[in-house]
């Protein structure tokens, strides 16, 4: 393969250690258990992007579908309907909260539950997710939050994606809460550790009836801040950023990077408009 000169619009950047992500995606939109396990599986074999200290990785998750074949199965144990679960207007939350939010008469969760309520939202049930904490390395057991999920009916009228934006923002500015996800549509895990710790940690990935037709991973290489699960990935809509050494780098160029910029995107140009006349 020949690839363009390093002073070609089109060259590449040196190669530098940075964040492992991954995404598989059933073209014909059929959920499987499979496309879960390949995503995992395909951040193991790239722990040589994922950072550590101490032995103790980064953080990584996976945003997938909401797997609700396991809803169906939680909402006819708690007397609803089991088919609500395949419904357009079925919400799951995944909130990370302050340990002492573990117990059930905590004061947070009556204040989350009011958010919910006031948005308008039915909990129809809520629920510690099913961890495994013995898994994590001290570091990550000592800073390990609350993980609570809530399914949710969402209101009889109004445009239900922003009333599940407005509420995420309320919930993360108003309260000591990370809203992990809060979708009618994906479901987010992320742990502060190394992919292997992933379906380890969270029993449920490892059900074969967690389906999803669209999966993504991501394991965090940490250049400029400490690990920590609340940054881990991907977030509730996909996530990965270049840090901070991104921005720096391009402000260090100024002018020059605007220019080369520029450049580069009036080469495209050119060889668009070469490629349409053939």
């Amino acid at each position: 393969m020949n690839l363009p000169a390093s002073n070609s619009p089109f060259a590449l950047p040196p190669e530098r250690d940075a964040c492992a992500i991954i995404g598989f995606i059933k073209k014909l939109g059929t959920p499987t258990h499979g496309n879960l396990q390949r995503t995992i599986d395909a951040l193991i074999k790239m722990g040589h992007r994922a950072g550590e200290i101490r032995g103790e990785g980064d953080g990584c998750g996976v945003l997938s579908d909401i797997p609700r074949l396991l809803w169906r199965e939680r909402l006819a144990q708690s007397g609803y309907a089991a088919d609500l679960a395949d419904a357009a207007d079925f919400v799951v939350a995944h909130l990370l909260l302050p340990a002492e939010a573990a117990a059930p008469e905590a004061p947070l969760r009556d204040a989350i539950l009011q958010l919910f309520a006031a948005a308008g939202l039915q909990i129809m049930v809520e629920r510690p997710c099913p961890v495994r904490s013995e898994v994590l390395s001290t570091g990550a057991r000592q800073a390990e939050p609350f993980f609570w999920q809530l399914a949710c009916q969402g209101p009889a009228e109004g445009d239900l994606d922003k009333i599940l934006y407005d509420l995420h923002l309320a919930l993360e500015t108003k309260l000591p809460v990370h809203v992990a996800s809060l979708s009618t549509q994906v479901a987010s895990y992320k742990v502060l550790g190394a992919p292997e710790l992933l379906a380890r940690y969270y029993p449920d990935l490892k059900r074969r009836d967690f389906l999803s037709a669209l999966t993504i991973g991501h394991s965090r290489f940490s250049t400029n801040t400490l690990p920590d699960v609340l940054r881990a990935q991907p977030f509730s809509l996909l996530g990965h950023n270049g840090e901070i050494n991104t921005i720096a780098r391009l402000a260090r160029r100024g002018p020059a990077a605007r220019h080369g910029t520029a450049s580069r995107a009036a080469a495209i140009r050119r060889t668009s408009t070469e490629f349409s006349k053939d």
